[in-house]
């Protein structure tokens, strides 16, 4: 199946987790940026599959990210899936407000990551018809 997945901002340590829940189900992330600006204009430009966004990163500026990512008219209506900790509900209902479609705790749990990505992809398959 050919997917794209665009991860931003996700932590060094948790990145290989992602990979290999992708290529167990036969895709992968096409891409990873750190920079917001560089995030949503790869978003815009190429229309990924699913945009993962580690809401902890740079001190909770995922948030901020996700808010601007759906004003895109571009991006307004592709899948975000939103990394949070696990007790952190302030971060979830920040990121739930924010435009996330599915929430995702940390530390990423490689199997959950592939069920969740999975089931995104299928609502939007859906979706399209």
């Amino acid at each position: 199946m050919s997917v794209s997945i665009v991860n931003v901002g996700m932590r060094e340590n948790e990145k290989p987790l992602l990979e290999a829940a992708n290529n167990a189900s036969g895709y992968s992330v096409v891409h990873t940026v750190a920079d917001p600006a560089e995030a949503g204009y790869w978003a815009g430009a190429h229309q990924p599959d699913i945009t993962v966004v580690d809401v902890r990163w740079l001190n909770g500026r995922g948030i901020d990210f996700m808010r601007r990512f759906r004003t895109n008219r571009a991006c307004a209506d592709l899948p975000l899936l939103a990394l949070v900790d696990e007790h952190d509900r302030n971060h979830r209902h920040q990121s739930l407000r924010a435009g996330a479609n599915e929430l995702i705790s940390a530390p990423l749990d490689a199997y959950e990551c592939q069920v969740r990505i999975l089931n995104m992809l299928t609502v939007r398959a859906h979706r399209n018809l």
